[in-house]
């Protein structure tokens, strides 16, 4: 039998109203390194004095504050920027978020420096590409520090002569990005201590802050995963709407976003689940026990005109840490009732430094069931298993960074804890005559190439995964030799994405255009019943069968900002689908 199917998605227009992110000040002292003299004839105070019909003073203006002198003090992982105004308090600035930039105004105020002239400083540090502060009217002074990808985070203290603005820049928005810029977690986090939270996703293939995306999507930062000791799906599910996850079995992971769920078997997932940009498939193949996580995010509603894969009711997208610049070396360990150790750990750190860097994490558990089969006194809901990833980013140049991504999943554990227990008996025990078994294997390898200029990102991510998964159980759960259920799978996918975008900071007019290619082998080699003798056996039923399926796609976004802060977004997908179902003869 051979389907063959087409279809395209064409992704509505959308108005984004763009937040507004003030940041935070509070009263700090500063040391002063450097003091300029005053000019010898500063301005005169300004007054405008508005006179209503009857003669009457509408207002008057205050006097104006000169910022006379301008101080960079550089840091390891940031800048702090001081103004320096002898002659007056600077009043708080409104702030806002404009692109990759953070920018403060100062009304009734003017910059009279020695140089007559305004300022600005090219790439002041890590994260940060420059640092302006202009005049842009007669009673308004504004500065722009503009990061190099995302937002600089930011702080602003105030005392009477000085204001000071604390400015920590990153590579990407992530924990992980920051640790490779040459930042620990435990730096950035006394950076930016006194600073707003502000959380960068990427769920429109470009860092920006959650705020400002056009998209119902809830995320979960590296801290919030790490303080939560978020290590399943589930556990994010109470924290987002419209979003559920269930585990019947440790292997086997069902969600749904908006009512649509992942429950398919030979059929495309109406809700898509990424690690590192790599689609995942099927229920029964999913890796459930997160590790050395950087971000999470559920992204709710169509979502095929941004990824690859189509994702018609939304995506659950999860990114994992990254290689750092800097040595970093992580361990934990719990114990809990039933035996049950859970250690995971990680190691990053440079290879060559600034050029080529290395992760390595993994995890096990093991648990012991509470469901003991009194005919062979062993417990049978039991799990043992775990998980591994090695990591390898190369930076050739500032343009390019290439990241190889290897992993496995091993899984060996009991079937689910399922007993008919006569009138009387306890229900922790069962007479089950099969010990069954439920086992898990995956592997996945990836490489993905980025390219960044000024004007425009591209990036390529070529994966492979396979995945394979078989199961025994007692399905009658009693002592007699009746039925037993039998499965055994396997999938084999290789995908190619190429994405071509506008860079984040292009201004008004952003777009994005991508192919997509996937080939996918399933294999079901047997799923059915064996008969015990207590059944008229022994005898096996079932069926096996092969899916063969090629997708090719393309698709596309633009969106413009006519205005601040409305956003006008289209995108179009179109994507042709091949698939064989193949039944051997019995």
């Amino acid at each position: 039998m051979k389907i063959k199917a087409f279809g395209y998605t064409v992704a509505a227009i959308c108005v984004l109203i763009a937040a507004r992110a003030e940041a935070t000040y509070g009263e700090e002292s500063f040391v002063r390194f450097l003091v300029e003299e005053p000019l010898e004839e500063p301005l005169s105070p300004l007054g405008l004095q508005l006179e209503q019909q009857f003669g009457q003073q509408f207002s008057q203006q205050p006097e104006l504050t000169e910022i006379t002198n301008i101080l960079i003090v550089e840091y390891d992982d940031g800048i702090d920027l001081l103004l320096e105004a002898p002659g007056g308090r600077l009043l708080a600035p409104f702030t806002a978020i404009d692109g990759n930039a953070f920018v403060a105004d100062f009304d009734n105020t003017v910059l009279s420096l020695s140089t007559g002239e305004n300022f600005w400083l090219e790439s002041p540090a890590t994260g940060v590409e420059r640092i302006e502060v202009t005049q842009i009217n007669p009673q308004q002074v504004q500065v722009r520090i503009v990061g190099s990808e995302v937002p600089p985070s930011t702080a602003i203290s105030i005392d009477s002569q000085q204001l000071t603005i604390s400015a920590t820049g990153f590579s990407i928005g992530s924990e992980s990005d920051r640790e490779t810029a040459g930042e620990s977690p435990a730096d950035s986090a006394d950076s930016d201590a006194d600073s707003p939270l502000r959380l960068i996703v990427t769920a429109e293939k470009r860092p920006d802050e959650v705020q400002d995306v056009p998209i119902s999507l809830t995320a979960f930062s590296a801290e919030e995963i790490e303080d939560d000791d978020i290590t399943f799906l589930e556990e994010i599910a109470g924290s987002t709407p419209n979003f559920t996850a269930y585990t019947p079995g440790r292997n086997f992971l069902l969600y749904s976003i908006r009512g649509l769920s992942n429950l398919n078997f030979l059929s495309r997932d109406s809700a898509a689940f990424y690690i590192d940009d790599v689609p995942y498939d099927y229920t029964g193949f999913l890796d459930l026990d997160l590790s050395d996580l950087d971000q999470i995010e559920v992204l709710r509603g169509p979502q095929s005109t941004l990824y690859g894969r189509n994702a018609i009711a939304g995506v659950v997208n999860i990114t994992t840490r990254k290689p750092t610049n800097e040595p970093e070396y992580r361990v934990s360990s719990s114990l809990g009732n039933f035996i049950s150790p859970d250690i995971r750990a990680s190691a990053s750190g440079p290879i060559i430094e600034d050029n080529l860097f290395y992760r390595l994490s993994g995890d096990f558990k093991q648990r012991e069931g509470f469901l003991i089969n009194t005919d062979t006194g062993d417990d049978i809901d039991f799990e043992s298993g775990g998980s591994g990833r090695a990591q390898l980013l190369w930076e050739p140049s500032d343009n390019w960074n290439l990241l190889l991504n290897a992993s496995f999943n091993r899984y060996r554990d009991g079937t689910p804890p399922i007993s008919r227990p006569d009138l009387g008996q306890d229900p922790s025990e069962t007479d089950a005559n099969t010990v069954g078994f439920n086992n898990l294997d995956t592997n996945a390898q990836s490489l993905s190439v980025n390219y960044e200029n000024p004007s425009l990102r591209f990036t390529s991510i070529t994966a492979r995964r396979f995945s394979g998964q078989a199961f025994e159980n007692d399905s009658d759960g009693t002592i007699l030799d009746q039925f037993a259920q039998v499965v055994d799978i396997d999938s084999s996918t290789i995908s190619q994405e190429l994405r071509l975008q506008s860079a984040a900071e292009d201004g008004p007019f952003l777009w994005l255009v991508g192919a997509y290619f996937e080939d996918r082998d399933f294999n079901v080699n047997q799923d059915g019943l064996r008969l015990g003798v207590d059944a008229g056996g022994p005898s096996l039923s079932g069926a096996s069968s092969i899916l063969d399926e090629e997708t090719y796609a393309v698709f596309g976004q633009a969106s413009y900002r006519p205005i601040d802060p409305v956003t006008l977004t289209a995108g179009l997908r179109y994507e042709i689908f091949n698939t064989r179902w193949k039944i051997p003869p019995c």
